[in-house]
């Protein structure tokens, strides 16, 4: 559940109506809270395939990331069949690996397939799954429901890496990003989360390992490796 539109309906209830919700069941709530949630993430992350469609973009770090250039040469070397990319954004690993790789992201039209990690459905698991940003928005409940869910996208012995937001947000109200819920990661929830879903932790760290955070634009990231057992 977004926790921003969650507060913001709270106030404007009590206000409006001076009800105080805050502690009453919020079942009834959260088609609604659910439902501006995804047109607010929609319009953020929507890329329609046509020039300036999209509110986000990917930042130009990509040749000094763990999760961009340093993965792909990496998985060069590698072994490996199948990848599933989750939140895939603009598809970037298919352009190295061709149809190796499956994207899927519920907004961007560079996915293979528009779904979201808990939409998406695979008979089949795969060798690699990457989940670069994607796994970052909402409460507790949806996280867990989401790591999940691309855990079991990978088979036995498979590799899941991941990218974290550490809960950098925008906190602009004109900004079309301010209703954005980025969750708090923390790499106590990372190394909880893996036990919890079978996984070893292999690699924990910064996604920019050799920029300094502060040259990062909005903050640096948490990168990590799972392998699931």
């Amino acid at each position: 559940m977004n926790r921003k539109i969650l507060n913001n309906l709270r106030a404007y209830v009590l206000e409006t109506y001076g009800v105080n919700i805050a502690n009453n069941d919020l079942s009834k709530m959260e088609g609604i809270i659910d439902l501006i949630d995804d047109e607010v993430t929609g319009r953020y992350f929507s890329d329609t395939g046509t020039p300036n469609s999209a509110y986000w973009k990917p930042d130009n770090n990509w040749h000094l990331k763990m999760s961009g250039k340093v993965l792909v040469d990496r998985m060069k070397e590698e072994k490996w069949d199948t990848w599933l990319d989750v939140g895939c954004g603009d598809n970037k690993y298919k352009r190295y690996f061709g149809d190796k790789v499956t994207g899927i992201d519920p907004y961007n039209a560079h996915a293979d397939i528009k779904a979201s990690a808990l939409s998406y459905s695979s008979l089949t698991p795969y060798d690699i799954v990457t989940v670069m940003g994607s796994v970052n928005f909402g409460d507790r409940v949806k996280i867990e429901a989401e790591v999940k869910k691309c855990v079991s996208f990978c088979k036995p012995g498979g590799k899941i890496f991941w990218r974290f937001n550490p809960g950098i947000t925008h906190d602009d109200p004109q900004n079309m990003a301010y209703w954005v819920d980025f969750f708090e990661w923390s790499p106590e929830i990372v190394y909880e989360l893996a036990e919890l879903n079978n996984c070893t932790v292999d690699d924990f760290g910064w996604d920019n390992p050799e920029t300094a955070p502060a040259r990062i634009r909005y903050g640096p990231r948490h990168y990590s490796e799972w392998t699931k057992k």
